[in-house]
């Protein structure tokens, strides 16, 4: 149940960019973008807001040495936001009660990464990033205090870090003599901390994923517009932190599989199946009777959801 309305009633952006050739193997680029928009809201509180940001951007690449290139980037990003993180709301079958905020500001990033791509083989490639994350204005889950009773609301709770290392790999096997196959897989950890308002120690973001992995194997057939493959997922619990409950959520691994058939080039049929090892879905929480880090742990519940496999 969403109390209240926010339209976007005006939204623009203007660019720019100029690139420097310094020669074939050096490239650097410098831009920026200036956002406007204009958010007004209806319901339970009224509001228009006026918001605008410039985002520079410069990103330089170095091709080093053959099938090789070092690409370094400085960026400055801002968040979008949820409308419906202005209007107060009640989930009734978790028994959540949430706060509008009409003061939510969009998260800031100020994002520094460095990248190394290597080509090989005919088709293959591998890709590493590195990203240091300087976030403002985090956006997150704060209290709001009304008389005695304290309520929760998405709001913004200060600066915070977030590292990130990912790897890209695509690999067709026939190199190695398995024609027609190919290996497709990332991986991903991160690290973020930011001061939780209502214990006002340090932690992670909420709903952030510290860990996961994607996993692919494909066999073409392209002389009978066919494509078999199997799937992998796995990732780790992620967290979230509200004023009165620490809630997680995980799934096992995810198994899939799919058959795709292309009977024209413009249309392609596809048969698939999802979570065929049929692993549970988990979520614990954490209540507290009211703020936490001011209250005892009142309540622990966990439950397990299986679905059962899709096709």
């Amino acid at each position: 149940i969403v109390m209240g309305r926010v339209t976007a009633a005006a939204n623009g952006e203007f660019f720019t960019t100029a690139t420097w050739r310094f020669n074939p193997a050096l490239v650097s680029e410098v831009g920026g973008r200036y956002e406007i928009s204009t958010l007004k809201q209806s319901g339970d509180s009224n509001l228009t807001k006026d918001l605008s940001f410039f985002k520079p951007r410069w990103l330089t690449s170095w091709d080093f040495a053959e099938g090789h290139q070092l690409r370094f980037l400085v960026e400055r990003r801002v968040g979008q936001l949820e409308f419906r993180n202005f209007a107060s709301s009640t989930s009734l079958n978790s028994n959540i009660v949430t706060a509008g905020n009409k003061n939510l500001e969009p998260q800031r990033t100020l994002l520094v990464a460095l990248t190394w791509e290597r080509h090989f083989w005919e088709r293959a490639s591998v890709t590493v990033e590195a990203r240091h994350e300087m976030v403002s204005h985090v956006v997150d889950h704060v209290p709001v205090f009304a008389g005695s009773r304290v309520f929760d609301a998405v709001g913004n709770i200060g600066n915070g870090l977030n590292d990130v290392v990912q790897v890209n790999l695509t690999l067709p096997l026939d190199e190695i003599g398995l024609t027609g196959f190919t290996f497709k897989g990332d991986v991903s950890f991160a690290h973020s901390r930011v001061r939780d308002p209502a214990t006002g120690m340090k932690r992670r973001f909420s709903e952030g994923e510290p860990f996961r992995v994607n996993a692919e194997l494909a066999y073409d057939l392209p002389e009978e517009n066919l494509r078999f493959g199997a799937t992998f997922h796995d990732d780790a619990r992620q967290f979230d932190y509200r004023i009165d409950e620490i809630s997680s959520n995980y799934h096992g691994i995810k198994l899939g599989a799919f058959i795709e058939y292309k009977p024209v080039p413009e249309w392609t049929l596809r048969l698939f199946g999802e979570d065929l090892a049929q692993s549970a879905f988990y979520r614990d929480r954490d209540l507290y009777s009211g703020l936490r880090g001011a209250v005892l742990l009142s309540q622990v519940e966990h439950r397990a959801l299986n679905n059962g496999a899709l096709v």
